[in-house]
């Protein structure tokens, strides 16, 4: 019986000293040049991103299930470039739209009366950090 506690807690220990590696803690860089960094989960969306010169488009289907989203953009070393968020109902019309084209700190912005079902990011020759994050609200 002993032998098994101790296989037990010798098996916790590994798994918990594993679980650490690769996260990347609040307001750090993510570390990888162009590289979007990604969490889909119900309920909450974000995508972080350190670009130099990134031309990308991203879409993603998003599991918001609210009729009130908060949007929430923050950008840090802005050189040149723009994002372009839009964010679609699950009809496909457009239900707003934001460009960040400028060293803005922060957006932030309730869309209020609508499922969010779509997010799509045109990134344009986009030099700088951006964190994009969609919360359910209600």
């Amino acid at each position: 019986m002993k032998k098994n506690v101790g296989i037990i807690i010798l098996f916790v220990i590994i798994l918990l000293a594993g679980c650490r590696e690769g996260i990347i803690p609040p307001g750090e860089n993510v570390g990888l040049l162009n590289t979007p960094v990604k969490d889909n989960f119900y309920r909450s969306y974000s995508l972080r991103v350190d670009a130099a010169n990134l031309n990308l488009n991203v879409s993603d289907s998003v599991w918001l299930n609210s009729s009130m989203t908060i949007l929430n953009i923050s950008s840090s070393n802005y050189i040149k470039g723009s994002l372009t968020v839009n964010l679609y109902n699950p009809l496909g019309t457009m239900q707003y739209s934001e460009i960040l084209d400028d060293n803005r700190a922060a957006i932030r912005r309730v869309i209020d009366n609508t499922n969010i079902d779509r997010i799509e990011m045109q990134f344009r020759n986009f030099t700088g950090n951006v964190n994009i994050k969609l919360l359910a609200a209600n």
